[in-house]
């Protein structure tokens, strides 16, 4: 691009703000707070001693990675402001900023009680561990945003009585702004949490700190014809107090397919991932949904094709059984069933049928 192209273009982007260039390099564009407002949101109190023991305790919600567009305020204007807004919108979506989530009172506030305990107290207390809020690319598009957190509770003695990891995501409404949208996901957690301490259903204690964990899993299926391997990485909460839930194929991965005739390389996937588990040591794991990619083949054999690469796009399922204990930590194994729906070129095989067999690693 010719450089006073460029020098023009600054200029005139410039003019949109009727600011100088040195003055709009004084924007911070690191950082936003986002406050949730209490006043219209509805919290079940309990009677019960509350403790924030968090690193970043009191009004801090969350601080968590976004982007300005999310975090940006487009008042309604006209003219020349109308089309800096459609820049702003556009710019905005690709500047990276931490994003500060507070409540307008402390965290522990919203629970109930938080004086202090004395010695001679005979009420249990309710500790938050763990609070965050962040984007999961792995849900639905207009659920990704979700609050994991991990909460227990502990007799006068210190002694841990029940423990609660939360996972919880709600569909964000059109066109809301993340502030209500962000309380409205604390206050479920809240009221969620009322109703766990009054079920009085006891959960398994972890033994581990409650923290994203990386997941490493390799799905090869041994076909008649040759073997495909589907290689896929996460960074995602444990979900070991949960016996069944859904999440999005992680995105970060590559499938690869070797076959006497063809060979096949995918670079997009998009599914659901379905788990159930069956019993303490063991979990069932329901894959679904569809591939896109390049084939090479000989094309000395189909006259009909020319060159050497070809698109290609397949529907795939897979179901298998996982070694995967509660709380599992390092290596885990799995075996199944896989099967392949090959919707387009003609030159691979409609159908496929193999043996899966699963391996990864979970890192705490």
């Amino acid at each position: 691009m010719n450089p006073k192209h460029i020098v023009n273009s600054f200029i005139i982007v410039s003019v949109l703000w009727a600011q100088s260039p040195v003055d709009n390099l004084n924007v911070d564009f690191l950082s936003d707070t986002i406050t949730i407002n209490t006043d219209s949101l509805t919290f079940e109190l309990m009677d019960i001693h509350v403790v924030d023991n968090r690193l970043n305790r009191g009004k801090v919600f969350s601080i968590s990675s976004g982007d300005k567009s999310d975090t940006a305020e487009f008042p309604d204007s006209t003219g020349l402001q109308r089309l800096k807004k459609v820049f702003l919108k556009l710019v905005y979506r690709y500047i990276p900023i931490d994003i500060v989530y507070e409540v307008d009172q402390p965290i522990a506030e919203l629970f109930g009680d938080t004086s202090a305990s004395n010695g001679d107290s005979t009420r249990n207390s309710l500790v938050i561990n763990h609070l965050d809020f962040w984007y999961d690319k792995t849900l639905p598009k207009k659920s990704r945003r979700i609050l994991n957190a991990q909460t227990q509770l502990k007799s006068p003695t210190g002694e841990i009585l029940n423990e609660w990891e939360w996972d919880i995501h709600i569909k964000r409404n059109k066109k809301e702004k993340l502030g209500p949208f962000s309380g409205r996901i604390l206050e479920q957690w809240v009221n969620d949490q009322h109703a766990a301490i009054q079920a009085s259903i006891i959960n398994p204690i972890s033994p581990y700190p409650y923290e994203r964990m990386l997941i490493g899993r390799s799905d090869i299926a041994i076909l008649t014809n040759g073997y495909l391997v589907d290689w896929r990485i996460s960074f995602a909460y444990s979900k070991d107090q949960i016996n069944r839930y859904r999440r999005g194929l992680p995105g970060f991965g590559f499938t690869y397919q070797k076959t006497i005739r063809f060979e096949t390389f995918g670079v997009g996937e998009s599914g659901k991932q379905e788990i159930k588990r069956l019993n303490n040591r063991f979990i069932g794991r329901l894959t679904y949904g569809y591939r896109w990619g390049t084939v090479r083949y000989d094309w000395d054999k189909f006259d009909n094709l020319k060159g050497e690469y070809w698109p290609f796009v397949k529907l795939m399922a897979t179901v298998n059984a996982e070694y995967r204990p509660q709380f599992h930590q390092g290596v885990f194994a799995g075996i199944g069933i896989y099967q392949g729906l090959n919707v387009w070129p003609k030159i691979i095989p409609l159908s496929e049928t193999g043996l899966l067999l699963s391996i990864g690693v979970m890192l705490r």
